[in-house]
């Protein structure tokens, strides 16, 4: 793999693992870094976006069913152009020097979902990858990746700042 780095954020729902990676990004397009990738903000309703980090634009991804459905069914509604959209800004990525994941999750593991993310992050060779990825998919990802990547697990109780942490990561102090 060589000098390939993954950095795998993992915490609960409003942990800011999305805020982090945000701040992540900013920091190292400051220090000339090129970044790109998908990131996945929330809203004060249940709903999700994907916003491109190159170009900024914003599509929803998701929004909450409501009432909540039966067992087994989705308590989201996911919008399909969502995708198509997310893996356009995934692939347009593919030569930054950080790529930026949030988030790999059940769908992605069932080759739904990010459909590039996958593939784009096991064909990245010597470069820096950023990626959310939900606790109880962590072993599953590292087997995929055939990595071992850096696991930063929020919230950090070993008072550590998790931008820093991944920053110096990414960059490290000379």
């Amino acid at each position: 793999m060589g000098n390939t780095v993954y950095i795998f954020l993992t915490g609960p729902p409003g942990s800011g693992k999305t805020t982090i990676c945000r701040d992540v990004a900013r920091r190292a397009g400051n220090k000339n870094i090129s970044v790109g990738g998908i990131l996945s903000p929330g809203d004060d309703r249940g709903g999700k976006y994907i916003e491109d980090l190159v170009s900024g634009e914003m599509r929803p991804l998701s929004r909450r069913r409501l009432p909540f459905p039966l067992p087994g069914v989705s308590r989201y509604r996911f919008f399909p152009a969502a995708f198509r959209f997310a893996d356009t800004a995934l692939e347009a990525a593919r030569e930054t020097d950080l790529l930026v994941v949030d988030e790999l999750g059940s769908l992605e593991k069932k080759g739904a979902g990010y459909r590039r993310a996958l593939p784009l992050l096991r064909q990245r060779r010597d470069e820096m990858n950023l990626v959310v990825v939900r606790k109880n998919l962590l072993h599953f990802y590292k087997n995929e990746l055939n990595c071992t990547p850096l696991v930063i697990d929020l919230p950090a109780d070993d008072g550590e700042d998790p931008v820093l942490e991944i920053m110096e990561k990414i960059a490290p102090s000379p």
